[in-house]
């Protein structure tokens, strides 16, 4: 005949009758698994439930750690962008300067903007004249078409590497736990 140690269920109080070969077992009153913890004479149930959050917040971990490392290298690579879609506002601000200050930045200025630049080129043109002003103009007005959706690009990228930034911080705190 098998010993039989009487315990408690840590789930539910209900009192339990376990043989000393058993490392597991079902409650029949809660019906929760637990697992036999023996160590140095002492005999202690454990809910499976905590182990399996125990490996739940390992694999979370290291699915962090890989996050983080993955989430670095893509804010590395959108950071210089970021300043190169900065780098053109500044352009762009540089450029409203030269226009009368009553035309504000709206859509119909820039094409206001962009006429009056294509006008200096033809100008320049029928004069046949080589001016170094005459590639300025073009760049200018290439440089006005090419930004007419600059602030949405700009709103959708900050918003990009915003979000990238709050799953990094995210992550980290799950690592950091």
């Amino acid at each position: 005949m098998k010993d039989f140690v009487i315990l408690t269920c840590p789930s539910c109080g209900g009192k339990l009758q376990i043989t000393s070969d058993i490392e597991r077992f079902v409650c029949a009153n809660c019906g929760n698994e637990h697992l036999v913890q023996r160590s140095g004479g002492i005999i202690s149930l454990v809910p499976l439930v905590a182990e399996l959050r125990k490996v739940r917040d390992g694999v979370d971990k290291t699915a962090s750690e890989l996050a983080i490392k993955r989430l670095r290298e893509e804010i590395s690579v959108l950071e210089p962008e970021l300043e190169d879609l900065l780098d053109e506002v500044d352009e762009v601000n540089e450029l409203y300067r030269l226009f009368p200050q009553d035309w504000g930045v709206d859509e119909d200025n820039i094409d206001k903007i962009i006429s009056v630049l294509e006008k200096e080129i033809q100008n320049l043109q029928k004069r046949k004249e080589n001016n170094p002003l005459q590639g300025w103009v073009a760049r200018t007005s290439g440089k006005l078409k090419a930004i007419e959706s600059l602030p949405e690009e700009l709103r959708d990228f900050v918003v990009k590497i915003n979000d990238k930034r709050f799953q990094l911080a995210k992550h980290e705190n799950i690592v950091n736990q």
